[in-house]
């Protein structure tokens, strides 16, 4: 039985942090101690981490990352798209797909723009869900965005370049 589950950082459980550090290190393996010390020092406290667990096992994993920064005296919030990893067993299997929908979902109620530094070969992936690519802005890396229509009076694109220029 699939279950989808979103929690900010400061309800996690011992249990789910864990299991999320796990679920990373089989992918980038780094050891348990590195991926519990990137998590204290990188993930702060309303992050949005988006578990989706069939039964017992976490199989896939999303954060978005809540950030703001400040141009012309305004303040800007936004997400940040951060390490989607699927259960190696569990790949191409539709679950990639299934925890996109619901991160999308999170996305929309939260009301914020997200956005993702992807590899090329993933670009398909991310448009399939109605991801942006934005690179004919950004022209080097493969920066994505959603949803499609920015809100323009919240956000301005050509304000954002600045963060991704380096």
């Amino acid at each position: 039985m699939l279950k989808f589950i979103s929690i900010k950082t400061n309800k996690l459980s011992k249990k789910n942090i864990l299991d999320i550090i796990k679920l990373k290190d089989m992918k980038w393996k780094y050891g348990l101690k590195k991926q519990q010390i990137f998590f204290k020092k990188n993930i702060k406290k309303f992050d949005s981490h988006n578990m989706l667990y069939d039964k017992k096992i976490l199989v896939g994993y999303t954060c978005l990352r809540k950030l703001k920064f400040k141009r012309n005296s305004r303040s800007f919030k936004y997400l940040i798209f951060d390490t989607l990893i699927i259960r190696k067993k569990y790949r191409h299997l539709g679950f990639g797909d299934k925890i996109m929908k619901f991160n999308n979902k999170i996305i929309k109620k939260q009301k914020l723009t997200a956005f993702l530094i992807c590899q090329k070969r993933m670009v398909f992936f991310y448009r399939k869900f109605n991801w942006i690519n934005s690179e004919k802005i950004f022209k080097k890396k493969n920066i994505m965005f959603y949803p499609e229509k920015l809100n323009t009076k919240i956000f301005n694109i050509n304000s954002f370049v600045e963060l991704f220029k380096s």
